[in-house]
Order: C-alpha cells, then sequence, then structure tokens
C-alpha cells in the first residue's frame, strides 16, 4: 500500500468534492430560478463541469484503488 499516494489523492477528492457540490448548487439556482453567489466563483456550464469534474474523481478513485492494493475493486469500478 501507497500511503503517500492514497492521502494525497484523498486530498484531491475532497477538493473534487467541493467542486462538485458548487456545480450541483449552481445547476439547482440555474433550474428554480434563484440567485447562486459562492466565493469561489461559478460555472459558465455548469453542466459540463460537473461531468468533468466526476471524471477527475473517478480518475482519482482508480488511482487511490490500486495505491491501496485493490485490483479487483478497481476492475469493478471500470467494468460498472
Amino acid at each position: 500500500m501507497n500511503e503517500a499516494v492514497i492521502k494525497n489523492a484523498i486530498g484531491s477528492l475532497e477538493l473534487k468534492l467541493a467542486e462538485v457540490k458548487d456545480a450541483l448548487r449552481q445547476i439547482a439556482a440555474d433550474e428554480f430560478h434563484f440567485r447562486y453567489t459562492s466565493d469561489t466563483g461559478s460555472w459558465d456550464n455548469p453542466r459540463g463541469a460537473l461531468g468533468m469534474l466526476l471524471k477527475e474523481m473517478y480518475d482519482i478513485l482508480l488511482v487511490v484503488l490500486e495505491a491501496a492494493g485493490l485490483p479487483e475493486t478497481r476492475r469493478a469500478l471500470i467494468e460498472a
């Protein structure tokens, strides 16, 4: 198990998750016509950003599973 890689990736996942939540809030604001402001700014295309962010999280999870020595779980995620 490569603990350094896992710790680094977990921090990256936390940051990406915060960005995902922000994009979701912006999508909800757009859908329900309410004003949304964020300290981190806004997305020009929050739906596109959401797809990109989820793909990045997926890629990070693959790295974490490999570093954790969980090849079967990694394979299952790829096949899902």
